[in-house]
C-alpha cells in the first residue's frame, strides 16, 4: 500500500500519521500566499463580489499570520482547507456588511424623520416652488382645471357645471395635466395628488 499524496507542498516528505497535524512554520500561510491564493480570491469573489474579495483574502491571511490554526492533514490538503476558511470568512464578511448597511439605512431614516424644522421648511419651500413652476408650465385650460379641482376640491361633474364644458373634456384635460406634472416632478418626494371623483 502506498502513502497518500502529500497534502501540503511544504510538508515533510513522509505521509501524515493520522494524528492532529499542528501547522508549523506557517505552512498554511505559505500556501495562502502561493498556490492557493488564486482559488481563495475566486471563492471570496463568488460570495462577496470583486470589490470585497481582496479584503476577505487579506483577513484570512492575517488570521493565519497571527494564529496559525491546526488542521488534520489526513482529512484535507492545505488548498482545500484554505478555500474552506476563505468561504467562511466571506460569508461572515457578507453578513457583517449586510447588517452594517441595514443599520445605516435605519439611522438615515431616523435622521430624515428628525430633520430640524428649518431645513425641513427650506426643503418644503423648494418643493412648493417646483410644483408652482410645473403648474405654471401647463396650458391655460389644463392649469385652470387643476387649480380649481384640487384647491376648491370639486368633482369632475362640478367642474363641468361651473365651467360649462362636457364632463369628458374635464376628465381628459385633468388626466393630461396630471401626466405632465408627474413627469416634471418625478424626482420629488411629494405624494401624487388624487384625481377628483
Amino acid at each position: 500500500m502506498t502513502a497518500p499524496p502529500n497534502p501540503c507542498p511544504t510538508h515533510s516528505g513522509r505521509a501524515p500519521t493520522g494524528c492532529r497535524h499542528v501547522v508549523e512554520g506557517h505552512e498554511l500561510l505559505d500556501a495562502a500566499l502561493g498556490s492557493a491564493n488564486a482559488s481563495m480570491h475566486w471563492v471570496a469573489r463568488g460570495i462577496v463580489g470583486i470589490d470585497d474579495a481582496a479584503d476577505v483574502v487579506q483577513e484570512v491571511i492575517g488570521r493565519l499570520w497571527i494564529a496559525p490554526p491546526s488542521f488534520d492533514a489526513t482529512r484535507s490538503g492545505c488548498h482545500s482547507y484554505l478555500t474552506m476558511i476563505t468561504r467562511s470568512a466571506a460569508i461572515d464578511h457578507l453578513r457583517r456588511e449586510t447588517a452594517r448597511r441595514a443599520r445605516e439605512e435605519r439611522a438615515d431614516r431616523r435622521e430624515l424623520r428628525t430633520v430640524p424644522g428649518e431645513v425641513s421648511d427650506v426643503l418644503r419651500r423648494e418643493e412648493c416652488a417646483r410644483l408652482a413652476s410645473a403648474i405654471g408650465g401647463l396650458e391655460g385650460n389644463e392649469r385652470q382645471l387643476i387649480l380649481i379641482a384640487f384647491f376648491d376640491h370639486l368633482t369632475y361633474r362640478q367642474l363641468a357645471t361651473r365651467l360649462g364644458i362636457p364632463e369628458g373634456t374635464v376628465k381628459t384635460r385633468i388626466r393630461s395635466a396630471l401626466r405632465k406634472l408627474r413627469f416634471e416632478l418625478r424626482d420629488l418626494s411629494l405624494s401624487s395628488p388624487t384625481q377628483p371623483s
